[in-house]
């Protein structure tokens, strides 16, 4: 809990700082990268460096509207131990939380509650939406059970809050970082190649996003609305030990973060995967077909196919054997959301 609201910190697995909120090797802010960035002096990384006196306020209306709405976990304390605690006058399901004593009645309730996901995977979307022009766009992150096929959380990086200008999404024109090309070994160096080409790693620009005149809320940075996405998710599900997410660097800092109590100690596993799927009822084994390394960190990449498919898995975190686990960004047969 302590960590909840932690975002300025080291984010390299192996580190003893990894998503330490303090710590003597840290110094902030470092420029040598020519952003503002959290050097880490204990493993000689540089996280970009967010203002968390905007992020604070902005995550805390983010978690207690969804408590709120659901009922997860507590809307005051965050805490996950409530209990039912009789019915309102309506007749509606209230609850209370056991740490701070806390009532309220859920606006969706679940009846069952929902088994923890062994594997969770997150992937982006892009969307359109009606804004003050034609082709206005939202970044959306979907989170699903990797086993189930239940989607267990949907972000977008609309927010009907207030936040401050750090957390706010600029479209500065050009090109959308989007890679289209069929030799997936390319695809992988192209997106690093798009990684370096940013203004700072986590500073994407996918496409503008202007609301209408007078409309409420506020378009957030991707990687704000990642943040808040993970936070939620392991506040729900603290306990899950594996993550699979699309090849994106800021997706690695904000999942890696937020499960860092698992991770710091070596207990967790996060992956990229990038697919190439033509055939998805191939009954066909996947065959390793070598290794590359790509990007900034270069990171090592397994090539595998199947038939027609392939497939690129990078093991960010982890301890297990290789190959102990072939990750994918496919869930069962239909998605449903709960």
């Amino acid at each position: 809990m302590d960590t909840l609201f932690t975002i300025n910190a080291c984010k390299t697995f192996g580190c003893r700082n990894l998503g330490l909120p303090s710590a003597a090797e840290y110094h902030f802010p470092n420029f040598r990268l020519g952003y503002p960035a959290l050097y880490c002096a204990a493993c000689g990384s540089y996280p970009p460096l967010f203002n968390e006196r905007e992020f604070r306020p902005w995550l805390a209306a983010y978690l207690t509207d969804h408590a709120r709405r659901y009922g997860y976990f507590c809307p005051v304390c965050y805490q996950r131990d409530i209990i039912r605690y009789g019915r309102n006058p309506q007749g509606t399901q209230r609850l209370q939380c056991r740490h701070c004593k806390k009532v309220w009645t859920p606006k969706f309730p679940h009846i069952a509650p929902i088994e923890a996901p062994r594997r969770i995977c997150s992937v982006p979307l892009i969307a359109l939406f009606q804004g003050n022009a034609a082709g206005q766009k939202l970044y959306f992150l979907l989170s699903f059970d990797a086993v189930r096929g239940n989607v267990i959380h949907l972000t977008s990086n609309f927010t009907p809050f207030a936040v401050g200008e750090s957390l706010r999404y600029h479209w500065r024109g050009g090109q959308a970082d989007r890679e289209e090309t069929d030799d997936i070994i390319q695809r992988i160096s192209l997106t690093e190649m798009r990684f370096l080409q940013r203004s700072q790693f986590d500073e994407i620009q996918y496409g503008s996003a202007m609301q209408k005149r007078h409309a409420r809320g506020n378009i957030l940075r991707p990687v704000i609305a990642a943040h808040g996405h993970f936070k939620l998710l392991s506040q729900r599900f603290p306990e899950v030990k594996t993550h699979v997410i699309a090849h994106e660097c800021f997706l690695r800092g904000a999942a890696i973060v937020a499960w860092a109590p698992l991770f710091r100690q070596r207990q967790g596993d996060l992956w990229y995967v990038e697919e190439e799927i033509r055939n998805p009822a191939s009954p066909a084994p996947w065959q390793l077909q070598g290794k590359t390394h790509h990007g900034w960190w270069q990171n090592s990449w397994q090539r595998w196919t199947q038939e027609e498919n392939q497939k690129m898995v990078c093991r960010l975190a982890g301890t297990a054997e290789e190959n102990a686990f072939l990750p994918d960004l496919a869930a069962s047969d239909g998605l449903q959301y709960g």
